[in-house]
């Protein structure tokens, strides 16, 4: 089977890319220590509280937050999340049907583009393809997303499963969580080898 030519009840799995399989704080901490540090030094990820990282700094540093996060480069430039990529692969090679699903950071509209290079760099040109940009991920169809945000919200009710990826500014949600690790690997291939197994039996 091909990955790319895959049945229409193939279960979907939607992975979101910033702090999933993009390293964000670690890409952060690096420029921030590089720009800024001598004033003020990063916010180690173990601190951090909210989902939103301006909120983990001192008010007065959100401009200096939102100028680095939006200079050229920021993103594309991100580490993959130790593990996030062999994890990938065997997914894919699994044969699953696997998206990216993004939402770009608003007032940055090279963002998107820097994230399609890391895609490609990262994971192969034929993600390009399978890859969502979307403010509202409650409008996007699937079976699992796996997500670092807590709570996704948005104009429907999602008929995902939303699986949280495991970060410390995420600890108070009760979401079943995983990291790319062995045992997060078989969580997640066990629930998409549950849909393949309900939906034959509901043809049957």
């Amino acid at each position: 089977m091909s990955f790319i030519s895959q049945p229409f009840d193939q279960p979907i799995l939607l992975i979101d890319l910033d702090g999933v399989l993009a390293d964000f704080d670690a890409g952060f901490k690096t420029r921030w220590n590089e720009h800024m540090g001598a004033l003020f030094p990063a916010v180690d990820v173990q601190e951090r509280c909210h989902f939103h990282i301006a909120d983990d700094y001192p008010a007065k540093y959100r401009t200096d937050i939102e100028r680095l996060m939006h200079a050229p480069g920021f993103y594309n430039s991100l580490p993959p999340i130790p593990g996030a990529i062999e994890a990938f692969q065997r997914l894919k090679a699994e044969g699953y049907a696997l998206w990216i699903c993004s939402t770009p950071p608003s007032r940055n509209i090279q963002a998107a583009t820097e994230k399609l290079a890391w895609i490609e760099h990262h994971l192969g040109t034929f993600m390009l393809e399978r890859t969502i940009f979307a403010a509202d991920k409650t409008m996007i169809h699937g079976d699992f997303l796996v997500d670092d945000r807590p709570t996704i919200t948005g104009s429907c009710t999602p008929n995902w499963e939303h699986i949280l990826f495991d970060q410390p500014y995420n600890r108070q949600s009760p979401l079943p969580r995983l990291v790319w690790n062995q045992e997060g690997l078989m969580y997640l291939i066990t629930a998409l080898s549950q849909c393949v197994t309900n939906r034959s039996c509901s043809r049957q």
